[in-house]
């Protein structure tokens, strides 16, 4: 392989780093578990896949495909379910969409390795702009009601949800689910047995 070749590679690789970089830096930021590393690492393995898919082999999508792939295994690993809800969705889409960017640096796209990058950062952002939360929740079954906030952590809830969305906390009296006994709202388990509320 020619020199020439070869540092034009290595400048592909450079720029990934780079992007990937960034964006894990703002999953690390908001406590996510795939932070900068992760991101970096994500992107610079399918940069390197996709070139040499494009430099040895004769189909060079066969190589590219199996990356989506791989990424889609990584991402689902990332994804759990917490507090009666599902968490860590935002960052194994980004994990994929982050190996996006390295697969366009490999096949020269700059502009669009720059776009695409881009264009995470700025969704992954989206939460911080002023009224957002309100946007985000909605006013339907499931969204936000500001009439009927969580006691414990305050997030808006629908009027017939009976447990936050956000921490899972009852949102008004019941019953144990063992014991029978009368639990007040803002009570996830019985004092007196310690199972869940009905």
């Amino acid at each position: 392989m020619a020199i020439e070749t070869e540092l034009l590679y290595a400048s592909r690789m450079m720029l990934v780093a780079l992007i990937g970089g960034l964006i894990g830096w703002e999953r690390e930021r908001h406590a996510s578990d795939a932070g900068i590393r992760t991101f970096m690492a994500i992107s610079i393995g399918a940069c390197a896949f996709s070139l040499i898919s494009a430099h040895a082999a004769t189909d060079p999508t066969r190589i590219a495909a199996q990356v989506v792939t791989g990424i889609g295994f990584i991402g689902a690993g990332v994804i759990f379910q917490d507090k009666g809800g599902v968490a860590g969705l935002t960052t194994a889409a980004t994990l994929w969409a982050t190996a996006a960017v390295g697969m366009a640096s490999a096949f020269g796209m700059y502009v669009l390795a720059l776009v695409t990058g881009g264009l995470i950062f700025a969704t992954l952002a989206l939460h911080h702009l002023p009224g957002w939360k309100r946007l985000s929740q909605g006013s339907g079954p499931g969204g936000g009601n500001p009439g009927n906030p969580c006691p414990k952590c305050g997030s808006a809830n629908a009027n017939e949800a009976r447990f936050c969305q956000q921490c899972g906390t009852s949102l008004s009296p019941g019953k144990c689910s063992g014991c029978g006994a009368e639990l007040a709202a803002g009570t996830k388990f019985c004092g007196q047995c310690g199972q869940p509320q009905q």
